[in-house]
């Protein structure tokens, strides 16, 4: 987690970059209801220089494309726009490679009843979902940012909130190696306003991960310590 949080690189948008992103989205969505809208000859111009743009970040981080990267803007996180790119041929197709492998597992296959249960469908959807956000190239973050409605909703709402001073506006993207995190290790944390640790769950609660459960206090001791002892000793 915390190599994570430390190797990361950021592309930075300004409002005409974002705006063209939305105006793109909107398009998109207008043709899917059967009417037609275009971008302008500098609305297409702008898009097609984010690719480089994007380049440039990640060769300046040095990432590893082979092992792909996660993309997400800094106001949000990879798994908020899960399950919103990918067609449903991809989903089934990587659904079906995950539901094996949870059939495979012994946990799983301790578990009375059939096989597989509605608890092991869900993680291989939401699994498959993830696994969309995996992106390897420049243009293919490109096209995620321009196709991702709830990038697009994000989007939104930071120029809402720049509404009345647009010359302060800022938006970010978050650039980060791609890790295959098992979704059993997804957390959420709630943190108060004295930085004290209030309350801790796994991201997907409605989820039952039986191989966690003989590892629930490690865990919990871990993120004890990780508040109580690495974040003081090293503030950001």
């Amino acid at each position: 987690l915390v190599a994570l949080m430390q190797r990361h690189e950021i592309v930075t948008l300004d409002l005409a970059e974002v705006k063209c992103l939305r105006k793109y989205f909107e398009c998109y969505v207008l043709a899917d209801h059967g009417m037609e809208t275009m971008l302008s000859a500098e609305e297409e111009r702008i898009l097609k220089e984010l690719p480089k743009k994007i380049d440039r970040a990640l060769q300046d981080g040095g990432f590893d494309l082979e092992q792909g990267v996660g993309v997400y803007v800094t106001t949000q996180t990879v798994k908020d726009t899960t399950l919103d790119y990918a067609s449903s041929s991809e989903i089934k197709e990587s659904m079906k490679k995950h539901l094996q492998t949870l059939c495979d597992h012994p946990v799983y296959r301790s578990q009375p009843g059939l096989l597989p249960d509605t608890n092991m469908i869900l993680q291989s959807y939401f699994r498959a979902g993830l696994d969309q956000s995996k992106l390897c190239s420049a243009q293919e973050i490109h096209d995620f940012l321009i196709n991702s409605a709830k990038v697009d909703f994000e989007l939104q709402r930071l120029m809402g909130a720049y509404e009345d001073d647009e010359e302060s506006f800022t938006c970010e993207l978050a650039i980060i190696p791609w890790e295959d995190i098992p979704l059993s290790c997804y957390y959420r944390g709630f943190i108060g306003k004295n930085g004290k640790l209030n309350a801790f769950c796994q991201y997907f609660n409605f989820l039952y991960f039986p191989e966690v459960v003989p590892h629930a206090q490690k865990l919990r001791k871990q993120v004890q310590a990780y508040f109580e002892e690495f974040i003081p000793k090293n503030p950001q």
